[in-house]
């Protein structure tokens, strides 16, 4: 147990760390048949029909950091299927539009949403120690159907046409597995997770960004506790959420230019752009 004690904390830090950077925020995972229904694409690929607006595609990178661990992880990119200004209502000169958007599984004919692919991440713990893990998200599944991330914008009607910080929020479940430490299996078991879905919120400030040009968001995440980690007598639990869980760590994401979605089309998000990195 001294081993874990000391080197735990790092590991599960890298991943949560990858979990917050993706979300563009213990949830009981989804039922196995609502998972496999996604995962495969399902009757209506588990995502909605459009109500409206352009349906669309982007691109996304981010990265974020865990106050606790003082542990920084960069994403791989990531592909977002949205439903640009799909619903709007105008009100004291202000037009008000929400977007919902979808990570795409897998591109192609039969593309399917909502499950991140599993990633393998690895750091140095303490500097030294080499740390991997397998980091397994999802959008929440409700009734069959996958609940989108949202996307809000204001602007104004009127001159000077302001437009006001767009909100970016969500829901994503988290599990981690295969976690190696200098090599040496910790067995945190088939169903360690945090306690309660992590929610993700993020603003984008015009005019550096905009939902169709892209840009920066930034934002905080709170890390829930953790549950479910640990074989046997070995209960992970207190020590994860002691040493990783806790709220305000950073979160910076970088969209790419809005492209549209062609499910027709082998390769999808045809003019899609990528993230233009400021900093």
């Amino acid at each position: 147990m001294v081993i874990r004690a000391r080197r735990l904390p790092a590991a599960a830090a890298a991943v949560v760390a990858t979990l917050a950077a993706f979300g563009l925020g213990g949830a009981q995972a989804a039922p196995p048949a609502a998972t496999a229904a996604v995962a495969s694409g399902g009757a209506a690929h588990g995502i909605r029909p459009p109500h409206g607006g352009t349906d669309a595609a982007v691109l996304v990178d981010g990265e974020t950091t865990v106050r606790k661990a003082r542990t920084t992880v960069r994403l791989p990119r990531v592909v977002l299927r949205t439903y640009a200004n799909e619903t709007s209502v105008i009100k004291n000169d202000i037009l008000s539009s929400s977007s919902p958007a979808w990570v795409v599984t897998h591109p192609g004919r039969h593309p399917g949403f909502g499950v991140f692919p599993d990633t393998r991440t690895t750091v140095l713990g303490f500097g030294a120690i080499p740390i991997v893990a397998t980091l397994h998200l999802r959008q929440l599944v409700r009734h069959g159907r996958i609940t989108p991330l949202t996307i809000r914008t204001k602007t104004q009607t009127v001159a000077p046409f302001a437009t006001q910080p767009t909100h970016v929020s969500g829901l994503v479940q988290v599990r981690i597995s295969n976690v190696l430490v200098d090599q040496v299996p910790l067995r945190v078991g088939s169903h360690c997770r945090t306690a309660t879905p992590m929610h993700l919120h993020l603003v984008g400030i015009s005019p550096q960004y905009n939902l169709f040009t892209g840009g920066p968001l930034d934002g905080k995440v709170t890390i829930p506790p953790f549950t479910g980690c640990g074989i046997g007598r070995d209960d992970l639990d207190p020590l994860l959420t002691g040493t990783i869980s806790g709220p305000d760590n950073p979160l910076h994401m970088i969209q790419g230019i809005l492209g549209t979605w062609d499910p027709k089309r082998p390769h999808d998000c045809n003019g899609c752009k990528p993230p233009v990195h400021h900093r």
